[in-house]
């Protein structure tokens, strides 16, 4: 799942199965898929959207499911991320967690493990050792 797809993903595009999410990324697009996330990240999802619905956002179908900012006093629809906002939040977590040594020399010079591209390996890497069916895990 490409970071400009979860920006876009929105609370109607969820479909709760027992205890995790069924995922449609690009609604309507000819790309359009969908996918799971795990027990862990699903409780995670709700826990994320009872805390915006304590700060008193009005969470709606077409609400997004990650936002950037939202207002508890207007009780408005949180606001997207928009460009390569999301990109550079997760970048300044892992630079910020030790996960990656940073080259001050070169600090733009690609890394020898891209990290989103690691997210996902790591998923599949799950489902592997769980043994899931390989044409469901496909």
């Amino acid at each position: 799942m490409r970071i400009g797809a979860l920006q876009s993903i929105r609370i109607g595009d969820l479909e709760k199965k027992n205890d995790l999410y069924k995922v449609t990324v690009y609604r309507g697009d000819n790309e359009e898929y969908f996918t799971f996330c795990t027990p862990e990240t699903a409780k995670d999802i709700d826990t994320y959207l009872e805390y915006r619905k304590r700060r008193g956002e009005k969470i709606t179908q077409d609400s997004y499911l990650i936002v950037r900012k939202f207002s508890s006093k207007t009780k408005v629809k949180g606001k997207p991320f928009r460009g390569r906002a999301l990109w550079a939040a997760l970048e300044d977590c892992i630079g910020n967690s030790s996960l990656r040594n940073i080259d001050h020399k070169n600090p733009f010079k690609r890394k020898e493990i891209p990290v989103f591209h690691s997210f996902r390996k790591f998923y599949k890497k799950q489902l592997v050792n769980s043994k899931l069916n390989p044409e469901i895990r496909e």
